[in-house]
């Protein structure tokens, strides 16, 4: 029996959370500093929040990426919750940011996890992420699934 392909994007994805639930579209958002403050992007801080920011402060919010720690606490209660599950793991290009490292570094201690490098952002996230599911939704197995976006 062919496992089940899960599907998660980071926040740079552009997929709104509408579609991503329609999708079944897992979500990780990524960290936002506004000020001082820790956030996370599309879960505490919105686009509209860090404008205003800029707009009364003049000062830009910054980001970071996740580490390998993250991605692991990220993902150990969705793989508890589904044992026979694969995931694959979309991100923004590794040109922009380390965030894909760390996933491929942490997924290399999984034999069910994939993590793809986009080699995009925003919109172009979200397409790679529409071929998935419908690959997904074909019955194709997550191994497939990756090599074909791979060579996309």
């Amino acid at each position: 029996m062919a496992k089940r392909v899960l599907i998660i994007g980071d926040s740079t994805c552009d997929l709104t959370p509408e579609m991503r639930e329609a999708l079944s579209v897992g979500f990780m958002p990524l960290p936002v500093n506004v000020g001082d403050e820790p956030r996370k992007d599309m879960e505490n801080v919105f686009p509209q929040e860090i404008f205003d920011y800029y707009k009364n402060t003049g000062k830009l919010c910054t980001t970071s990426a996740p580490n390998t720690n993250d991605y692991h606490e990220f993902w150990k209660p969705i793989l508890a919750e589904n044992p026979d599950a694969e995931i694959i793991h979309f991100h923004i290009s590794s040109e922009m940011t380390s965030t894909y490292l760390a996933s491929y570094t942490a997924s290399q201690e999984y034999d069910n996890v994939y993590s793809i490098d986009t080699r995009s952002v925003s919109i172009g996230v979200a397409l790679l992420i529409l071929e998935a599911c419908g690959m997904r939704d074909s019955g194709m197995s997550a191994p497939e699934i990756v090599e074909a976006i791979n060579a996309m």
